[in-house]
């Protein structure tokens, strides 16, 4: 039974390590965009990734609780 079983963590797991992945490289690109658009240096970029952060800290409690 726990052979069986395994194979499910291992696909759980990896689905919410795409998911904080594209969560985290889509805040970062919008960061980028939102800084050509109001012609900043690294404003947005850098609020960008304490939102991503502070996200995949928040979902990774949430989904391993």
């Amino acid at each position: 039974m726990s052979e069986r079983q395994q194979p499910n963590n291992y696909v759980k797991y990896s689905g919410l390590g795409f998911q904080l992945i594209i969560l985290s490289v889509g805040l970062v690109l919008a960061g980028i965009q939102l800084d050509k658009y109001f012609q900043t240096k690294s404003t947005f970029l850098i609020i960008a990734i304490f939102i991503a952060v502070f996200a995949v800290m928040y979902i990774l409690i949430k989904k391993l609780k």
